[in-house]
């Protein structure tokens, strides 16, 4: 079977080419308008603006004969802007008809709380009984635009699967055999090409088992937050391109090009070891004639066939004059890549030529702008601006009144004479020479000339593995609302991890991955994906979720659950203190850490089983081992938190109580809910209990060197086959004396964590610790079955041993 693709001038046309030709398919383009009509299979795949989109379809001819083919009902996969041409309209360009198959206008994302474009990986929820071609299970798929289809109001047996980004909506239709997705299935890795098979090789379920809903309809997976593996590529001086790395900029290391091996072959590796995108940096000196540069050409050519994720190419995109005198346009050096399979493309020094111009001239362009041309012709998504900001020490912020100055966190390194703030000068020529713009003027201006992205590449971070700059990355996320992806610094998972707390949209690294410091690239994206919905926003502030793009615009009303102790720290950014709280709403529950002076703040005014409003703190994505929920919530010095009337829409704590004999055979480090009794052993006597319970004692720890109190309750339940079964439980500190232990008191432990100590399990650090606990799961009396006890009694502190087993 052949397959027709219908290429009108759009950016992603060769990557569905790629894709189909790797599943073993002939593929032919449209270059009449009766090919439309010829075709077995019809792929329609569009990026770009819809009006232009339009237009071009109509000088080509191809918009009455792709009419004529919908309305026959024959084969059809549109794609990105292929499926939004299926609608009436769209607000983004007003008055300009779509092909009409399908009610409706496609609308704008509010740009409120949402960085735009939304580029992301994100869940595809089936809407209808029968999914084809998508499967039941929804997987995560690559999109990347500005609008969207709403969800509709009442039936719309059209609507076959529904995406969210700060709301729900449309992200795939079926009708009849015309099938189409707002996601890009050609650069959804294996997930996508599933798709695409399925659809290549079956055919659409018809009748009543074509529009029946889903049963029970899935709630869409959040957008994950993106790694992108970075390869420099260069000749080295043997004219052999390979990918190399600079440490601040400088690629040689003992004179020679270093050398981390074939451009090719190591961006399939990464794909294969699951990076969300790809991006190629051209270093070489053939991007000053980048139409020539037939070898970097080649590597896109040979990737794309390869890699099915985003590839994105930068370096020399730009207007130039060759050896000859002849003259090239920035698009022209765009087209070049966008044919050779890239995805995007990076600008780079040119954006600051472009921004000088776009202020001297009042703060708009002419459209002559490469940003301006390139956007134009493959959309606001296709242009990455990557900006090389360097740090300009300032005693104060008023030292510098014409740039945004910042004020440098700890851990931040200090200017020379010990200033704490600092502008970021945008250098050009690969950092070489510095500019007047800093990073704000430099991302506002792009912002309005059409980029659709910004890459921060912080040169004083560049090679030294120690983690982002955060303060830059605040920083211009809080100066526009283009998705922002941090670059420069990353030496550890964790790094990744802070970069997008801090409210970056990805994470760009290369050393860490061309050096194997991580085991696989799934090391760094495993904690940043999740799988269902957070906590929801307050419906005074807006309806949908809290997530990882809502910047620092959302308030949540929330009880809270648990409370810890405060802990201090000393990692590579310095001292500091904690502590961690569990809120609980409606939709579910969340962790959230308090640090520095926040702690100070609100430890003492935070009260178990209350409710507060909580606002100005960041969102990142949970580690399971700590936190409840998929995001964690993280409060500093700026952070709201008040105190609120009982709400009892609000749930109160909730326990998933397992018996102690059940507690036995769970692995360390699970949590568990707990409901037991204290007790302690009689010397002497086996598996009898006692009413008494052991005071705490203090020791001096030996690696820290600090006094710690520790306590060791055993617990009781009526479990196991002799009806009974025991466990140790360990307090510290606080803990340790917070709570006024009595003989035969019941107590209620919520996550408590399972240790293994010689093959003995116990538990340990509860997150909440409730005796006698007014509450419907507690039974009445204090200890109801504790057998009767004689003889006598030592406490636990001096007992060497305690039998954790089920007894029986």
């Amino acid at each position: 079977m052949d397959v027709t693709l219908l290429d009108y001038g759009a950016g992603n046309v060769k990557s569905v080419f790629n894709a189909i030709q790797s599943l073993g398919y002939k593929v032919h383009f449209v270059e009449t308008p009766e090919d439309i009509l010829k075709a077995e299979r019809l792929i329609f795949p569009g990026v770009g603006a819809f009006g232009a989109c339009v237009d071009a379809l109509q000088r080509k001819g191809f918009m009455e004969p792709l009419r004529q083919y919908l309305k026959e009902d024959r084969p059809f996969f549109g794609i990105c802007l292929g499926m939004q041409t299926l609608f009436e309209g769209s607000e983004e360009s007003p008055g300009v008809p779509g092909l009409g198959l399908l009610p409706g206008l496609v609308r704008r994302f509010p740009t409120t709380s949402l960085a735009v474009p939304n580029i992301n990986w994100s869940g595809v929820a089936p809407m209808r009984l029968e999914p084809w071609p998508l499967e039941k299970d929804q997987p995560r798929c690559y999109f990347v635009h500005s609008y969207r289809v709403p969800m509709p109001e009442g039936a719309a047996p059209w609507a076959l699967a529904c995406s969210e980004y700060g709301e729900t909506f449309v992200c795939a239709v079926r009708q009849g055999r015309c099938v189409a997705t707002q996601f890009h299935p050609e650069k959804s890795g294996t997930a996508g090409l599933k798709i695409l098979q399925s659809w290549l090789q079956g055919s659409a379920p018809s009748g009543a088992a074509a529009e029946a809903p889903a049963a029970a309809p899935a709630m869409p997976a959040v957008p994950a937050r993106r790694i992108i593996a970075c390869l420099d590529v260069r000749s080295n001086d043997a004219g052999d391109l390979v990918v190399t790395k600079g440490d601040q900029y400088d690629v040689r290391e003992k004179g020679e090009v270093r050398n981390h091996g074939k451009p090719v072959a190591l961006a399939e590796r990464y794909y294969q070891d699951g990076a969300d995108e790809v991006s190629f940096l051209n270093i070489t000196a053939f991007r000053d004639m980048v139409l020539t540069d037939q070898p970097m050409l080649e590597v896109l050519r040979l990737s794309a066939e390869r890699i099915f994720v985003p590839l994105t190419v930068g370096g020399g995109i730009r207007s130039y004059v060759d050896a000859k005198g002849q003259s090239y346009s920035a698009l022209e050096v765009a087209d070049a890549y966008f044919r050779a399979g890239a995805d995007k493309i990076s600008i780079g020094s040119d954006a600051v030529e472009v921004a000088r111009a776009f202020y001297a001239a009042g703060r708009k362009g002419d459209g002559s702008s490469s940003i301006e041309l390139i956007s134009t012709k493959y959309g606001r998504q296709a242009v990455v601006i990557s900006v090389d900001p360097r740090r300009v020490y300032v005693p104060d912020a008023a030292a510098a009144a014409n740039h945004a100055v910042v004020e440098l966190k700890e851990g931040t390194p200090k200017g020379p004479k010990g200033e704490g703030f600092a502008w970021y000068c945008c250098t050009v020529k690969g950092g070489r020479e510095d500019s007047e713009l800093d990073v704000v003027q430099l991302a506002q201006a792009v912002e309005a000339l059409g980029a659709g992205e910004l890459l921060l590449n912080c040169i004083d971070r560049d090679g030294q593995g120690t983690g982002y700059e955060l303060e830059l990355i605040n920083q211009v996320k809080t100066a526009c609302t283009l998705p922002v992806i941090a670059s420069s610094g990353a030496g550890t998972p964790e790094h990744f991890e802070e970069a997008l707390a801090t409210g970056a949209d990805a994470a760009l690294a290369a050393g860490i991955f061309h050096r194997e410091e991580v085991e696989s690239i799934v090391e760094a994206t495993q904690m940043l994906v999740s799988d269902r919905r957070p906590l929801q926003l307050m419906a005074a502030v807006g309806e949908g979720s809290l997530n990882p793009y809502a910047g620092g615009r959302w308030k949540i009303k929330a009880r809270v659950l648990t409370k810890s102790d405060i802990r201090k720290f000393n990692n590579s950014r310095g001292e500091g203190q904690l502590f961690k709280v569990d809120l609980k709403d409606q939709s579910g529950e969340m962790s959230a850490t308090f640090f520095g002076r926040a702690v100070d703040k609100y430890h003492g005014m935070l009260k178990p089983g209350q409710v507060y409003t909580f606002t100005r703190g960041q969102v990142k994505t949970a580690n399971k081992r700590y936190d409840t929920g998929d995001f964690v919530l993280t409060f500093e010095e700026q952070a709201q938190v008040e105190a609120c009337e009982e709400d009892q829409s609000i749930p109160r704590i909730g326990y998933e109580f397992r018996p102690l004999c059940d507690v036995a055979a769970l692995a360390p480090e699970a949590l568990v809910d707990v409901k037991a009794a204290a007790w302690c052993r009689r010397e002497g006597v086996k598996d009898e209990v006692i009413y008494s319970v052991p005071p705490p004692f203090t020791f001096v720890a030996k690696t820290s060197n600090r006094e710690m109190t520790k306590r060791e309750i055993g617990l009781w339940d009526p479990s196991g086959p002799a009806g009974y079964s025991t466990m140790e439980l360990t307090l510290w500190n606080e803990s340790a004396l917070g709570s006024d232990f009595q003989v035969g008191q019941v107590a209620f432990l919520k996550k408590a964590r399972v240790t293994e100590f010689n093959q003995q399990k116990s538990l340990g650090s509860p997150a909440q610790l409730d005796l006698n606990p007014d509450h419907p799961d507690r039974s009445s009396g204090t200890a109801p079955f504790f057998p009767p006890v004689s003889g006598p009694t030592r406490s636990f502190a001096s007992t060497p041993h305690v039998d954790h087993r089920c007894h029986g």
